[in-house]
């Protein structure tokens, strides 16, 4: 099916491993201002980065291809388009701020590319109203 993957961008990951305890919670929250989105994320794993954009930001499932292992704290900042968030956030324009491909590929040296491939996915094949008990 269509997705999008997150994979190493030219130059490779600008990301900085996460000084925290090993047992500290990761921290993910959009921050939604009229004009842009800020993420600042602490002790995130990028498995947990690509399941908090596919369930939250993007329009289809997102798979990490990226093979990077640990922890890390980041900062990342970008303008929404009507294909993020359900197409519920003001996306302006006129916005200086990159788009979301941009971003990731200039702060986090990342790369965000659509593509097809295997996900998991729950299929009912049939349905049938309970007896009586």
């Amino acid at each position: 099916m269509a997705v999008y993957a997150v994979t190493r961008a030219r130059g490779g990951p600008k990301l900085t491993e996460s000084a925290g305890p090993a047992d500290a919670p990761p921290e993910l929250t959009n921050v939604i201002f009229p004009d842009h989105v800020r993420l600042p994320a602490r002790h995130t794993t990028v498995a947990q980065f690509v399941w908090m954009m596919q369930r939250a930001v993007l329009d289809r499932p997102v798979v990490d291809k990226t093979g990077l292992a640990g922890r890390f704290d980041f900062d990342l900042e970008w303008a929404a388009d009507e294909t993020q968030f359900g197409g519920q956030v003001p996306h302006p324009a006129d916005s200086t701020w990159p788009d979301l491909r941009r971003a990731l590929e200039q702060q986090l040296g990342l790369r965000l590319e659509a593509t097809r491939g295997m996900v998991e996915a729950l299929v009912i094949d049939r349905a049938e109203r309970p007896g009586e008990n």
